[in-house]
């Protein structure tokens, strides 16, 4: 039920992106919780919610999302299948998040906290290399990614093809600057305190398909 709902919102995107511009921003964000976050229960209610302030009353996705309420009642055989609903999320995220944000949404995203971190303007293109846009037109590459001898850390770039930096890389940048309760912190501070293999191992956890 919750999967059709986001399949169909995917499926309706183009002719809904007026009702949905105003927060477009928003729901990147809250997809982005969902497809990879520690609570999806928590996530879905959100997203609901903000959809359903959204859409249009009588629209046909918008019902859909009426009956997806993220919970069961007592007796009800079928569960909420969130594995397949966190891949339909990631599937969607994508779309949204491959025009880039304008700067209303860059704002709501938290993309300020994100160029926060350290980062470099001179490096060389690579696509498994998260970059991200600047307002001085300058583009940056967060800088935890290189290591000492300024390459690029074969578990960054590892971890990167795994989130899809290339399509989406302020989703990638927000797994590696944003606390990971599953982590016990911030992924791009553990990078040499705990192991390669551990770190993808978080990733591929956030990336479960059935």
């Amino acid at each position: 039920m919750e999967e059709d709902a986001i399949v169909s919102l995917h499926t309706q995107l183009g002719r809904l992106r007026d009702p949905l511009g105003p927060v477009s921003g928003k729901l990147a964000e809250l997809l982005a919780d969902l497809s990879g976050g520690e609570r999806p229960e928590a996530a879905w209610r959100r997203l609901r919610r903000l959809l359903l302030e959204s859409l249009p009353p009588a629209d046909a996705v918008t019902g859909l999302f009426v009956s997806a309420s993220g919970t069961r009642s007592a007796g009800v055989a079928e569960e909420v299948d969130w594995p397949r609903v966190r891949a339909a999320a990631r599937r969607l995220l994508a779309t949204v998040d491959e025009r880039g944000p304008s700067t209303e949404e860059i704002i709501e995203l938290g993309a300020a906290r994100l160029r926060a971190a350290p980062a470099r303007a001179g490096f060389i293109a690579d696509p498994d290399l998260i970059v991200l846009g600047f307002p001085d037109g300058v583009p940056r590459a967060p800088e935890f990614q290189f290591g000492p001898d300024g390459a690029l850390r074969p578990v960054v770039r590892t971890v990167n093809r795994m989130l899809g930096a290339a399509r989406s890389p302020w989703t990638a940048a927000s797994w590696w600057l944003s606390v990971r309760p599953a982590a016990g912190g911030v992924p791009a501070e553990l990078l040499g305190a705990v192991t390669d293999d551990r770190l993808v191992e978080l990733a591929r956890a956030v990336l479960v398909e059935v």
